[in-house]
């Protein structure tokens, strides 16, 4: 089991992302808190959520609104 935050994982311009580290089958499940923030963070050339093949819970507690539309576009609304 392994536990880290999405930005010590990932890459940006100036780091290739430590997830690439692994196999893109090597986690069988992520585990995403507060994934109505990573809207744009999902989209992203790269994305951790897109290049692993596990599956993917998505959490958040926060209400329904405009701004997270794309949350619920890629984990679905399964209320």
């Amino acid at each position: 089991m392994y536990f880290a935050i999405y930005q010590a994982l990932a890459e940006d311009e100036r780091r290739q992302g430590l997830f690439r580290l692994y196999p893109s089958d090597f986690f069988d499940l992520a585990i995403i808190d507060e994934c109505h923030r990573g809207s744009g963070v999902m989209k992203a050339p790269g994305s951790i959520l897109e290049y692993s093949n596990g599956y993917q819970l998505g959490m958040t507690a926060t209400p329904l609104r405009a701004d997270n539309r794309d949350t619920l576009r890629y984990f679905g609304n399964r209320l």
